[in-house]
């Protein structure tokens, strides 16, 4: 990924600079429940990161909810270092499905644009935390 494409017209939800650099190493991983990795085997992923130092950390299927997210970012941290920002998508009530942006700080802010793209009014129950978009 050379450039993050700048897009007009969605309106943000989320406003904050640009990136100050492009992402070299982007990893996404579909992490199944990043709890349980954390439990069982936080040293793996710290040494994956370690290893491999990604610009981009993309995470699918989380199953956290929101009052998780401060234990689980300390986890992080302790597992990653200090160096990555954290942005969220999680089902409103369950522990069910769940989206994480981990950029390093290297980037400079991450704009998240759009979560939940199938989500509206109309649709609640679409509504499970699955989806980010960053610009």
């Amino acid at each position: 990924m050379d450039k993050f494409v700048k897009r007009t017209k969605r309106n943000p939800t989320t406003t904050i600079p640009v990136a100050l650099c492009d992402p070299n190493v982007v990893v996404s991983w579909n992490i199944d429940s990043i709890k349980l990795r954390l439990e069982k085997n936080a040293s793996d992923l710290s040494a994956f990161v370690a290893r491999v130092q990604p610009d981009l950390l993309l995470l699918q299927e989380c199953r956290i909810v929101r009052d998780d997210v401060p234990t689980i970012q300390h986890k992080l941290k302790a597992a990653i270092g200090n160096d990555y920002t954290f942005n969220w998508n999680l089902h409103p009530q369950t522990r069910y499905s769940g989206t994480a942006i981990i950029a390093h700080k290297r980037l400079g802010h991450v704009q998240v644009a759009c979560k939940d793209l199938l989500c509206s009014d109309k649709e609640p129950k679409l509504c499970e935390g699955r989806t980010q978009v960053i610009e």
